[in-house]
């Protein structure tokens, strides 16, 4: 009956057990794929926040040169901490760590370096020389920079009234996300912008993934567009259930709760399905114009 306290005493630690899960070489052709036919994609994930960052960028979701916008829930404050990451920041692994912060659960960005090749961007280690910034971007991001650090910009809505040719995109916790969401609606200059550019969601519970999937369906619907979901495990089945399309990859309690469900433990899939889909209306359109023909011949045949 040893308790835990009583075991955890006199310990030395001799080293740490990282873990690695390298990105399939498939998924970020997909991603291209996606992208290049016009559907925006985007990461919503139960890892830290800047796990999910790193993966966005190795998979193509966060394009090269990207700088993000990086909002976490204060918990003793209760408010949104914004920070500003230019690209070369993110790929030089300058994440300072808070002293509230939880060291243990920080992303050290870019450690996998061998699996550079399935990398858009260069590890810390790598050479940065094909990664060389244009003068005209450069001098944006620095002006954009110098005015966030003069100005104090720490609210949404500062960042939303900065007017500078700065390509960014939002990362959010799930915390973070759930606040704004509820301060700001869909229709407001702030919520609008969320809902535009927020591409990494960290540390979402299954409560706060079917948030994100009901926001953008509400926002999407009314450009007549919809909203798919790929998952893989118990904490997507909310999302998978509430999207428009949701695609249950493996074999998982997701599939329960999924209208598509495939073995294939790849995000491949939802090409196919997506694909699937517009063949259907398309035929269902093509058939209805037949039948519509058909009734108009048998009408003029009557008369």
């Amino acid at each position: 009956n040893l308790r835990q306290e009583a075991a955890e005493t006199e310990m030395e630690i001799k080293g740490y057990m990282l873990l690695s899960n390298p990105l399939q070489p498939k998924t970020r052709r997909t991603i291209k794929n996606l992208l290049f036919n016009h559907v925006e994609c985007s990461m919503i994930t139960g890892d830290h926040l800047f796990t999910g960052i790193n993966v966005g960028y190795g998979s193509g979701i966060l394009e090269e040169f990207d700088s993000v916008w990086v909002g976490q829930f204060n918990v003793s404050e209760k408010r949104v901490d914004w920070r500003f990451f230019t690209f070369e920041e993110l790929i030089k692994n300058v994440h300072t760590v808070k002293e509230n912060e939880d060291v243990d659960m920080v992303s050290n960005m870019f450690h996998d370096s061998r699996n550079t090749s399935q990398k858009k961007i260069p590890s810390s280690k790598q050479s940065l020389k094909s990664f060389r910034l244009k003068g005209s971007i450069k001098a944006n991001l620095a002006n954009y920079s110098k005015v966030v650090s003069t100005r104090g910009v720490n609210t949404l809505k500062q960042i939303v009234s900065e007017d500078i040719d700065v390509d960014f995109k939002i990362a959010l916790d799930g915390n973070a996300m759930q606040y704004l969401f509820q301060k700001y609606d869909a229709d407001s200059p702030e919520g609008t912008f969320l809902l535009k550019n927020a591409k990494i969601y960290g540390r979402c519970k299954p409560d706060q993934k079917r948030l994100v999937i009901e926001k953008l369906k509400d926002f999407k619907s009314r450009k007549n567009k919809c909203v798919a979901f790929v998952g893989d495990g118990a904490n997507d089945c909310k999302a998978l259930n509430n999207a428009d399309i949701g695609l249950s990859i493996g074999n998982n309690d997701a599939s329960m709760a999924s209208p598509f469900i495939t073995s294939e433990e790849s995000i491949e899939k939802i090409c196919d399905t997506l694909e699937l889909g517009r063949f259907t209306i398309e035929n269902f359109v093509q058939l209805y114009l037949c039948l519509n023909g058909l009734g108009v011949m048998a009408v003029g045949a009557l008369f």
